[in-house]
């Protein structure tokens, strides 16, 4: 039998690893050691990631995720209140920005998607697209990094990343919500967050089986809701057949 102490340390294990794949929304302190860090995104030639933020901080790293240091990256940041995209695909790069005082304190909805040779970065209403000149650059060539929001560990710092200096870009302080991916085009999962350091707040709202029929759950303030626009079906819990 395992002591009292060794019990309760794998009972909070169990529980840290039961809550933390459906934590739809979480705040950063903003630390230099502050991140959350999610399993790997998988665009290929036709994929997407959203998420919503809330800061006032006017210029701070929001996402990054790599190809394990050869040579693709996302790099998404606040700069001065505005959005900015760096991506690089098979060495060629290209830079997006979009919005304004996104710093408000407001939620704010940011999306990448990738289609084609065709990179896309949205906030709220607004959109700006550019194209890659080479084709059929897939992202990461089945080696990609996972996906850090905030921030990214400490430990990456003596360690090789594809865009070196973002370890020391400031860090986000802020809240940030539904995470969602579309892999290789497939329809909007949640993605699961593996680690994180910094977090000083969380909700739980959304559980592994609200949503039925490919329904994805969202976060909506102090309520969760499903998101049925990517299926066909409708209802509460996209449990009606169109």
């Amino acid at each position: 039998m395992l002591p009292e102490t060794a019990t309760t340390c794998v009972l909070s294990g169990l529980l840290f690893l039961i809550m933390i794949p459906w934590t739809s929304s979480f705040k950063l302190e903003g630390s230099s050691s502050s991140y959350a860090k999610f399993q790997a995104w998988r665009p290929c030639q036709n994929g997407s990631l959203y998420f919503e933020f809330q800061t006032s901080i006017a210029s701070a790293l929001l996402l990054y995720t790599d190809d394990g240091g050869h040579t693709d990256y996302f790099e998404l940041t606040l700069l001065v209140g505005r959005l900015q995209l760096k991506v690089n695909l098979g060495g060629s790069q290209v830079q997006l920005i979009v919005g304004n005082n996104l710093n408000d304190s407001q939620w704010h909805k940011a999306g990448i998607s990738r289609r084609g040779r065709t990179v896309t970065l949205t906030v709220d209403q607004q959109a700006t697209s550019e194209e890659f000149y080479r084709q059929n650059l897939e992202f990461g060539r089945g080696q990609n990094s996972p996906v850090f929001i905030g921030g990214l560990p400490t430990l990456y710092r003596d360690s090789g990343l594809t865009l070196q200096y973002v370890v020391y870009q400031p860090t986000y302080s802020g809240n940030i919500r539904n995470v969602l991916y579309s892999q290789c085009g497939a329809s909007l999962i949640r993605p699961e967050m593996l680690d994180h350091s910094g977090i000083v707040g969380q909700t739980s709202l959304c559980t592994k089986d609200l949503c039925k029929n490919g329904g994805v759950c969202i976060t909506m303030e102090d309520q969760a809701k499903c998101d049925c626009s990517q299926t066909d079906y409708e209802g509460d819990f996209c449990e009606i057949g169109e």
